[in-house]
């Protein structure tokens, strides 16, 4: 009798649990719920591939096997039945979650993502320049050097060799 009751509270726990999360959404859903299952995981898998694993690094939700991934694998896969579109749900989870979250960098980071891009061309862009001009022919032509005189250091090493022979 007991166990009956603790497995009635928790499937009502669980169903007030649910409805608390879709009502922390902030609009409802855009599309019809989707009844195909074909069409559930399609939608589900592709959500779930633009979502990071906040356990693993560099996997996405979709391709995860952790705990974590797998129930934002499920809560994914609710959301999609209900009808909720994948810019919703990804919403949803920036929301508890962070920009982080998200594999894809956002569209107004094109800065960020373009300056390397664009310095490495104007880098390479300059070297070729500078290797196709041709050399200047007034440019003054290098002198042939003269055996400079001798250092003072090398005066000095001279006699304390000359001395060392001597002895």
């Amino acid at each position: 009798m007991n166990l009956l009751l603790a497995l009635l509270l928790s499937a009502r726990l669980a169903a007030a649990q649910e409805d608390i999360a879709f009502e922390a959404m902030s609009e409802p859903p855009l599309s019809a719920p989707l009844t195909e299952d074909a069409d559930i995981e399609a939608q589900t898998t592709r959500v779930a591939s633009l979502l990071r694993c906040p356990v693993c690094q560099g996997l996405s939700v979709a391709e995860s096997r952790e705990g974590l991934s797998l129930a934002m694998k499920d809560r994914i896969r609710e959301m999609v039945t209900a009808g909720y579109t994948q810019d919703q749900i990804i919403d949803y989870f920036v929301e508890r979650y962070g920009e982080t979250i998200v594999l894809l960098p956002d569209q107004k980071h094109w800065l960020v993502w373009s300056a390397p891009v664009a310095a490495l061309l104007l880098g390479l862009g300059y070297v070729g320049w500078r290797a196709s001009r041709p050399a200047p022919a007034d440019a003054p032509q290098a002198a042939p050097t003269e055996p400079a005189p001798e250092a003072p250091a090398d005066e000095y090493r001279r006699r304390i060799l000359a001395e060392l022979e001597d002895v």
